[in-house]
């Protein structure tokens, strides 16, 4: 960006970011060529997605570990984001079995005063918490060849 957008040298850059010119050239054609390949964005039925989602809320609720690692594929990461107010997993949890794990404690500690429900949120089924009025979190699934590939939680930085 700095080199396409603001017109910096990448002599320039190369003091900014400490790296050689060279590097910096390297890195900026990389990148370029990186954005203009065309990425197939992965499309799945929303009666799959729902379905998915809702086994997997119904394993972790009933801590069945088990099957909850049958449902995220092998490379699954979780990321959260808690608007840097609401304390939040600094780290993406990556691995099956972590990722597994760490959901289904999380699933044990929702206060029994949270209704949860699968909503639609960005055109896909989510898990969606509240207390009464109040949005405590939202949980999108990303989901590629029948399993949980990502877990993205968003946390309301109101609460």
């Amino acid at each position: 960006m700095l080199h396409e957008i603001f017109d910096y040298s990448f002599t320039e850059i190369a003091d900014i970011i400490e790296k050689s010119p060279q590097n910096c050239r390297q890195l900026f054609h990389r990148a370029k060529k990186h954005v203009s390949e065309k990425h197939q964005r992965v499309t799945v039925a929303p009666e799959i997605h729902r379905q998915l989602t809702a086994s997997f809320v119904a394993a972790c609720q009933s801590g069945d570990l088990t099957t909850l690692t049958e449902l995220l594929a092998s490379d699954v990461t979780a990321w959260a984001d808690g608007g840097g107010k609401v304390h939040a997993a600094p780290y993406p949890v990556s691995g099956r079995e972590l990722v597994a794990k760490l959901f289904i404690t999380l699933m044990s500690k929702v206060p029994a005063n949270h209704q949860l429900a699968i909503e639609e949120v960005n055109g896909a089924p989510a898990l969606i918490s509240q207390s009464g009025p109040q949005l405590n979190w939202i949980l999108a699934l990303d989901i590629s060849n029948g399993h949980i590939t990502g877990l993205r939680s968003i946390l309301n930085p109101t609460n």
